[in-house]
């Protein structure tokens, strides 16, 4: 849009309140904001000339403005975090963080279950945590489950099962199996979430009690027991470090080293440090040390619902809009929330400590450092935040499948992960296969990807550049060649010389492109052999097919079940499961006799 169209499209600004986009001239979005006043906030950045480089930058690459007047700031606070974390524009500060939050999740089942899950869902459970370490949370778990033997499967307890091993070990109470009773059980879970509610004192005061009265009665089974429940709770226990007299409270510091910046949570839940969480900020690089902060809040706190918003939050510096982010989190927890800047005092001493934390985690080997190193290399515009790499893997031209790899900020994203079967191509055809799933891929949606990197040398890097450019595409291309590992980009007939920090990115993001491929590639042969496999098989029709095809996936993983296991599956009565089971041992017992007979 010319620029005094945009002018013009701005006098039309409402004054409400509302989060702005601006676009560059392909139509991403490259910065969001919210304001009070829509009208003064927008117009003040053409209307007055920046004072920061990086704004100058922002308004010389805005093309065009779009807006969304909300009723309140607070509906423009949610929406401009929303938004960040859904388009992650250029210009905002953006967090990436070492490793999604470990919960300790248990349902809401008669007979409930505990695992460990980094989502959190509406679903009825209940959720504990945040915690750091996924490690030690499924240590935990597993350490729980010897004092309180809560089920971890997804088996079906309408039908009565054979106990499984973890019954036998002693981790899990048989409700499958019909060896316990809901109350029995609800006590269990009453016991777990105590424990994980904090109040482990108590708990394990009135265990403590419960075994010397086991063994005043001479009843030493029961007093063994508890013995055990007691030991392997205050094992537990001893893994926290107890801060006392403090509640619940995240510190917050962030650490700034040249263009990299790192925010730091240090954790404190029911008075105990249970670890930190750091996060590296992106754009970073001429925003003030309060913006960043306000943004940090923002993006972290407002995603997260009512009981993982702590009472307190301190903070190494201020913030903008205090107020309102304070009411917000107010609103968001269910009860009031303190955010503070401490000048004095203890808390003082946190804030530096969670200072000193973000200021190592910055001297870690980072993969934003290979990836700048990377933008330097291939001439870049600008920091490949998002890479998609291709790869294709065919058996003697059948079958042949394609995948596509995401990393963002140099980090796997395997929800975001594609496979393709190829279909246009029957005869080995590399270049075919690349410009059919790259075609795919983006025919029906414009590129999101900061760089393309593609399993090949300069023959698949001009195939798919082909196909890029009948696109109209302007995205980035680059090229991984094996044995040499050379680095091959459009235009050029020599290879690019990358430094080895960059080049191990690219070879991480081509070689899971790779394995991708293969697996799926794997995968779909199997499931075709386990498909003729399973029509062999008297009283396996197609939906019973298809309940086995999603259980088991592969032959070699039918052949190793049970008959329990056969008959868990949806659709598969016992009569059917013995006959599935005995097909295959039948199977086994006549390759064997025909091995000896030979």
């Amino acid at each position: 849009m010319p620029q005094s169209s945009l002018i013009e499209k701005l006098d039309n600004l409402p004054g409400s309140p509302g989060v702005y986009l601006m676009k560059d001239a392909d139509g991403k979005i490259i910065y969001i904001g919210k304001a009070i006043s829509l009208k003064n906030r927008v117009r003040s950045y053409f209307h007055t000339t920046p004072a920061a480089p990086r704004t100058m930058a922002l308004v010389e690459r805005v093309n065009d403005v779009e807006w969304i007047v909300t009723n309140t700031e607070k509906e423009a606070l949610i929406l401009e975090s929303n938004l960040i974390k859904l388009h992650k524009p250029l210009y905002n500060v953006r967090l990436t963080d070492d490793g999604s939050f470990p919960y300790i999740r248990i349902t809401s089942d008669v007979y409930p279950s505990i695992t460990v899950t980094r989502a959190v869902r509406k679903d009825g459970s209940s959720y504990f945590g945040p915690y750091t370490s996924a490690q030690a949370t499924r240590q935990s778990v597993k350490v729980l489950r010897k004092a309180f033997p809560l089920r971890s499967c997804t088996r079906d307890l309408q039908r009565v099962l054979r106990p499984c091993l973890n019954y036998q070990l002693k981790l899990c109470a048989g409700p499958c199996a019909g060896k316990t009773d809901p109350y029995a059980y609800s006590q269990l879970v009453t016991g777990v979430r105590r424990f994980l509610e904090g109040r482990q004192d108590d708990l394990l005061s009135e265990l403590k009690q419960e075994m010397r009265e086991a063994a005043t009665d001479m009843d030493f089974e029961r007093a063994a027991t508890l013995r055990d429940r007691i030991a392997a709770l205050e094992s537990v226990r001893e893994q926290q470090y107890v801060e006392p007299r403090r509640g619940d409270e995240d510190v917050i510091a962030i650490a700034r080293r040249g263009p990299h910046a790192c925010a730091l949570i240090l954790m404190i839940r029911e008075g105990k440090v249970t670890g930190q969480q750091s996060y590296v900020l992106r754009g970073t690089e001429g925003v003030e040390v309060t913006e960043l902060m306000t943004a940090f809040i923002k993006q972290h706190y407002f995603h997260l619902t009512g009981p993982y918003v702590p009472k307190g939050i301190l903070l190494e510096h201020p913030i903008e809009e205090a107020d309102a982010i304070e009411n917000l989190l107010t609103e968001i927890r269910g009860s009031r929330v303190h955010v503070s800047v401490p000048r004095a005092g203890p808390k003082t001493k946190l804030v530096a400590l969670a200072h000193k934390n973000a200021e190592s985690m910055l001297k870690k080997p980072a993969a934003a450092d290979a990836l700048y190193v990377l933008k330097d290399a291939l001439r870049l515009h600008s920091y490949p935040y998002r890479i998609e790499a291709f790869d294709v893997s065919n058996l003697a031209g059948a079958e042949a499948m394609g995948s596509m790899a995401v990393f963002i900020d140099g980090v796997p994203q395997f929800n975001e992960y594609r496979y393709y079967k190829i279909k246009s191509v029957e005869t080995i055809d590399d270049y075919a296969m690349l410009k059919e799933i790259v075609s795919r891929r983006y025919r029906e949606r414009k590129s999101c990807a900061d760089l393309i990197v593609v399993d090949g040398g300069k023959g698949h890097v001009r195939a798919v550049n082909d196909i890029l450019t009948m696109l109209g595409l302007r995205t980035p291309l680059a090229g991984l060649a094996k044995r040499e590992e050379l680095v091959y980009v459009p235009g050029r007939s020599a290879p690019v010389p990358v430094p080895q920090i960059a080049l191990n990115v690219l070879m991480r993001i081509r070689d899971e492109a790779h394995r991708g491929a293969i697996r799926k590639h794997r995968n779909f042969r199997s499931r075709k052999l386990l498909e003729s496999t399973l029509d062999q098989i008297p009283g396996v029709g197609k939906r019973r097919k298809i309940e086995l095809l999603k259980r088991f996936g592969s032959v070699a993983e039918l052949k190793k079940a049970s008959i329990e296991e056969i008959e868990s599956v949806p659709a598969i009565n016992k009569t059917t499961a013995r006959s599935v089971f005995n097909f295959f041992n039948e199977r086994l017992a006549t390759v064997k006799a025909s091995a000896a007979h030979s």
